[in-house]
């Protein structure tokens, strides 16, 4: 006699989507938190627009713009997530940038790249899986 097994794995993938986005938004939180690593060279002592003297390992954080224009994750589809930054300047001070104006260039501080190189995103959704 046949037999017909029927398995339905959608509440897996919408716990997996949920575990998924849970991931993404602590990525998010990580890089957030990146941009006060001081781990970024710069070539001087400056003064920022906040008043702070920074040296030549400095964090990112002048005025905190660019950090606190972070926005939350978009889902774009199965499995894709967005991380955006709406500050002006955040293409400038990620990948860097030559201004025919000023006699100096800004060097890249791609805090989000450099955040998510160390990032174990499947601990990150593994806890999120649980915690569901």
């Amino acid at each position: 006699m046949p037999l017909k097994f029927d398995l339905d794995l959608l509440p897996i993938q919408q716990q997996a989507d949920r575990a998924l986005e849970g991931a993404v938004r602590k990525a998010g939180q990580a890089i957030r938190q990146g941009f006060s690593d001081p781990g970024y060279a710069w070539p001087g002592v400056t003064k920022r627009r906040s008043g702070q003297l920074a040296g030549t390992r400095r964090d990112v954080v002048d005025t905190g713009e660019l950090r606190d224009s972070q926005t939350p994750p978009v889902r774009l589809g199965v499995g894709a997530y967005q991380l955006q930054w709406t500050a002006q300047h955040a293409a400038a001070t990620f990948l860097g940038a030559v201004y025919k104006r000023r006699a100096y260039s800004l060097p890249a501080r791609n805090v989000p790249l450099n955040t998510l190189r160390d990032f174990d995103f499947p601990a990150a959704f593994a806890q999120a899986w649980k915690g569901q």
